[in-house]
């Protein structure tokens, strides 16, 4: 490996790091902070929340009110650290060995923890372009007024974004779609996965990714935003619907709640809700948010290309040799290989994706199982 390689390699990693920080230090501080703030003003103010599908046309279902909604809220805080905490369990093993044996910076990752911090860089890196042409065209997209709302009404609506809206769209518009399909193809899917990840990009999973984010940018068009909105709330869809397949629910999740709540710790402090000393605890994550998006500009090209080729090297793929009737295997580059018929996915995490470690054992790329064929 080169200098310059391993230079592009250390600032990959060095943002991947930096990513999460940016998570525990501004997202969940906010969140913690919310505790102090959400509770009393739900009690005093009684607000109710509404739940319903996008068609992309908005289908109320139903709708909570007071003690519902403060249930909800602690609910929604609960899941999301414990979103986190799942996803660094399950995956950081792995996560640490694919860092230790990546060889080459323009490779897109395995490991969930990886790509999600990836997939965020690319989508903050293409929406920061998006807008800089809109205001190089002097054009003003419409937004909804966030900074003239009571901060704990930001604080429950972006929590609660974080939550239901992937639960109204990659759940109900590519979970269960996938599933029934994959039923239906006698594939034999893993419940699993939903929450573990593991899924191959195919073309029934990439079109509904597809549709699934054409309704989540739609969506974004006709409640609050204008049709400006359209275009890096899709790129932005593009980004959760791949990280359902590889990390599961929580992943696109997490990366949500990083949009929505990056700013909450920002406003927080500039409304001068907070004490001074706590004030002090928020700078730091202040900092390093801005460090973090400074960041994902010099790196997102690189992630960028290693994503379009891989996507390119998956369209190109030849058809998988045939090398017994009992198993079928995709090769590609570097050794992986997508296992399909009776060797079937990893038996502990429901990954499709493995390696060869040996003429006849595989490595699971997400979890680091490893098995014997035959």
């Amino acid at each position: 490996m080169s200098m310059v390689e391993r230079a592009m390699k250390f600032a990959v990693l060095l943002f991947c790091a930096g990513f999460y920080l940016m998570l525990i230090s501004a997202n969940y501080l906010g969140l913690l902070f919310s505790l102090y703030i959400v509770p009393r003003n739900i009690a005093l103010t009684s607000p109710s929340l509404d739940f319903g599908l996008f068609v992309p046309y908005y289908i109320n279902l139903c709708t909570i009110s007071g003690g519902l909604v403060l249930a909800y809220y602690l609910f929604m805080v609960a899941l999301l650290i414990f979103g986190l905490v799942f996803l660094v369990w399950l995956n950081w093993k792995a996560c640490v060995k694919e860092i230790r044996e990546r060889k080459h910076v323009l490779t897109a990752s395995h490991n969930p923890l990886l790509v999600i911090s990836e997939i965020f860089c690319i989508v903050v890196f293409i929406t920061i372009i998006y807008n800089l042409l809109l205001s190089a065209g002097s054009v003003t997209p419409e937004t909804p007024e966030f900074e003239t709302e009571p901060i704990w009404e930001n604080m429950l609506l972006l929590a609660n974004a974080s939550i239901y809206e992937e639960f109204a769209v990659r759940v109900v518009l590519l979970a269960a779609p996938l599933f029934a399909i994959q039923v239906l193809m006698r594939k034999k899917p893993s419940p699993k996965a939903f929450f573990t990840g593991g899924q191959k990009l195919d073309l029934v999973s990439g079109g509904l990714i597809v549709f699934s984010s054409l309704i989540f940018g739609l969506a974004h068009a006709l409640y609050g935003w204008d049709l400006y909105k359209v275009f890096p709330a899709f790129v932005a869809g593009l980004g959760f619907g791949y990280l359902y397949l590889k990390g599961g629910i929580f992943a696109p999740i997490l990366m949500h709640f990083a949009f929505d709540y990056m700013d909450i710790t920002y406003m927080l402090a500039v409304k001068e809700i907070l004490t001074p000393s706590a004030e002090m605890l928020a700078m730091p994550g202040i900092f390093v948010s801005v460090v973090v998006l400074m960041f994902a500009i010099a790196v997102a090209p690189i992630l960028l290309f290693a994503y379009l080729r891989k996507l390119v090297e998956k369209v190109n793929l030849p058809a998988p040799p045939v090398q017994s009737p009992e198993r079928v295997e995709k090769r590609v580059e570097g050794g992986l290989v997508s296992l399909q018929f009776s060797v079937g996915n990893c038996p502990r995490c429901g990954a499709a994706e493995a390696r060869y470690i040996d003429a006849d054992s595989l490595e699971c790329l997400k979890c680091g199982e490893k098995r014997k064929l035959g």
